[in-house]
């Protein structure tokens, strides 16, 4: 693992809405002459060294991605920043790597490195003909930071950013890191687990509080996305009147029996109030496939 200190002694953020004194900031990178499941697992090791010198020398550490968010809740005061930016393999999971009890498309998923932005993401997808299941309004997040931060999506049957995150390797101390995954959706092999010579944790309590725990279960190393089929969003816009009728769909989210939508009775991606902001245009997005 590369890890070069700059002695900077202040930090701004993306948006330059404040600077943050700091001790030292740490850029991070893997190592290029290894391959890429041991440029990993040497990152791993890496970290846990950088967490076991912070407890001896009682210095703060917090993981930093893209600097996206506008508070100071990423920095750390008089302590060090370590810039994830550059750590950000993919890679492709294995029919081997997957156990039994998943119900999905192992091609449809892949473990994305904490430093990965969600424009990388989606550069990545694209060529493969997939795409991310939803996004914030934003794209420059890295993946850990986008999740930790509870981005969301607007999308009737897909949720936040977080779920569509099936596994995430957390570093949680100088000798311990784990594999953490719902106990209601199990997804890896002991194949995989023994790949990352990592410990295999299910709870979903933990999981779901480790999604946006803002790192303060460990470092998010990698997360495991899940995705779909690339899609296109035809977005209409039409005045309607704000009636029974109207409320009621929005109510019930019952589409069988509208004619009055640009695909008809099919369900749309999204629909808007009337009486919401112009950013948020009343309308029907219908998930056709490219």
């Amino acid at each position: 693992m590369k890890i070069i200190k700059t002695g900077f002694t202040n930090w701004e953020n993306k948006h330059e809405t404040f600077t943050q004194p700091i001790k030292d900031l740490y850029e991070l990178g893997n190592d290029p002459m290894l391959g890429p499941l041991a440029a990993f697992m040497d990152t791993t090791k890496g970290l846990q060294q950088i967490i076991a010198d912070a407890i001896a020398s009682k210095t703060p550490i917090r993981a930093l991605g893209s600097g996206w968010s506008w508070t100071k809740i990423a920095t750390a005061e008089a302590g060090i920043m370590l810039d994830t930016k550059p750590l950000n393999m993919m890679f492709e999971i294995s029919s081997q790597s997957i156990g039994p009890a998943y119900k999905g498309d192992p091609k449809k998923l892949f473990l994305a490195q904490c430093g990965n932005g969600v424009w990388e993401l989606s550069r990545f997808l694209q060529p493969r003909y997939l795409s991310l299941k939803t996004s914030g309004a934003s794209n420059g997040q890295t993946i850990a930071g986008v999740t930790a931060t509870g981005a969301h999506g607007s999308a009737f049957d897909t949720g936040a950013v977080q779920d569509f995150v099936t596994g995430m390797h957390i570093i949680v101390s100088p000798t311990r890191h784990i594999w953490l995954e719902r106990a209601s959706n199990p997804v890896v092999s002991p194949s995989f687990i023994k790949n990352l010579q990592t410990e295999l944790v299910r709870d979903d309590a933990m999981f779901n509080a480790a999604l946006v725990s803002f790192g303060s279960f460990g470092i998010v190393h990698g997360v495991m996305i899940e995705t779909e089929d690339i899609f296109l969003l035809e977005a209409y816009m039409s005045r309607m009147p704000w009636d029974d009728n109207l409320r009621q769909l929005m109510q019930t989210l019952d589409f069988s029996k509208i004619t009055w939508l640009p695909c008809g009775n099919e369900r749309p991606y999204q629909l808007r109030r009337p009486d919401q902001p112009l950013r948020h245009r009343q309308g029907s997005l219908c998930d056709d496939d490219v």
